[in-house]
């Protein structure tokens, strides 16, 4: 593809452009989110000659996919870390309402409030067990979805290369 007539070389040309590439042959990892987004405006074509230049297709796309796992590691990590933070400051709640108990014999106003400090501390533990579950399962869940995404435009892509090489050698 390098006839700077044909409508395929000036789309991937502007392709280039827009990804700050000399050449789609040097299309990193890091930029093939960016490269999927734009080939629903490109032409069967473009796509194909585009997806036909990329020296190690499969390293690309693994590469990517391995990217989004490490940032959601990465996420979930910090989410384990500050849900561990969590936990040790309501452990130390739960030793201050201990120390207080220890402390000798208390009066009825003192134990309803106590047992209304507890019921507090419980219900704010669970909660804040539930969010850090929630977020990371909606972790996961984008994971999963863009690993699917990225593989169904690999997938899309290679067939549509398939299908212009067959359209073309007819």
């Amino acid at each position: 593809m390098n006839d700077s007539t044909d409508p395929a070389f000036d789309e991937q040309k502007e392709l280039e452009e827009k990804l700050g590439l000399e050449s789609i042959k040097d299309l990193p990892v890091e930029k093939l989110p960016q490269f999927l987004q734009e080939i629903p405006t490109m032409s069967k074509e473009a796509v194909a000659a585009a997806v036909a230049a990329l020296p190690d297709f499969e390293s690309l796309v693994k590469g990517s996919l391995d990217r989004v796992q490490s940032g959601t590691n990465t996420v979930l990590s910090a989410n384990w870390k500050s849900q561990k933070k969590v936990h040790a400051a309501f452990a130390e709640y739960r030793a201050m309402i201990e120390r207080e108990l220890d402390s000798g014999p208390l009066e009825l106003e003192d134990r309803i409030l106590l047992l209304g400090l507890v019921k507090e501390a419980i219900e704010l533990e669970a909660k804040m067990n539930e969010n850090h579950q929630s977020f990371a399962l909606a972790a996961v869940k984008t994971v999963a979805v863009a690993g699917a995404a990225i593989g169904a435009i690999a997938i899309a892509t290679t067939a549509a290369l398939i299908t212009n090489n067959s359209d073309t050698k007819s």
